[in-house]
């Protein structure tokens, strides 16, 4: 087995390398979850600025940690501004007639409201979950909680997702 390369002697490249490879990953959550593209980038430096490169194990992938202190500012940050997150959903298909393009827009503009409409830490699991594509066992680090405690939460989410795209008239299902 190959042992990890050894850090740089440079805190700050470190740092650099670090962003390079993970910043892009942080980023989409964090606009994701904030919903504003400035106040992503501002929770982006500042999870970066909590770093400290010696104390990341070079055994593990410091992607769950990154975006533990991610999903932490962007909740913080949602908090503080009381925003309501507009999540944005993929492109419309142009070669859709006007009558199902309006149509496709009023059901995105629905999912945004409902993903919008869950507890921080709901939106937060899901995101990390399903955007980022975290194992579980990620998720948990990324949440600062156990494999179980993840499961219940993104089990939680999807139920309040469910219930919220059912009132918006998007998804129609059992109530369970």
């Amino acid at each position: 087995m190959e042992s990890p390369p050894p850090p740089p002697a440079d805190p700050r490249e470190g740092l650099r390398l670090l962003y390079l490879e993970h910043g892009p990953a942080v980023l989409r959550l964090l606009t994701r979850l904030v919903g504003d593209a400035a106040a992503a980038e501002d929770a982006l430096q500042e999870t970066f600025l909590r770093v400290n490169v010696d104390e990341l194990d070079p055994a593990r992938s410091p992607l769950p940690y990154l975006l533990r202190i991610a999903r932490n500012l962007g909740i913080a940050a949602l908090r503080r501004r009381a925003v309501r997150a507009q999540l944005r959903v993929g492109p419309a298909h142009t070669s859709e007639g006007p009558a199902a393009a309006a149509q496709r827009g009023e059901a995105r503009e629905r999912i945004q409201q409902a993903l919008a409409s869950l507890a921080p830490g709901l939106r937060a699991a899901l995101l990390l979950r399903h955007d980022q594509k975290l194992s579980m066992k990620d998720l948990a680090t990324a949440l600062g909680v156990s494999e179980r405690t993840a499961r219940t939460r993104l089990r939680d989410a999807s139920v309040s997702l469910a219930r919220a795209l059912r009132e918006r008239g998007v998804f129609v299902g059992s109530d369970t």
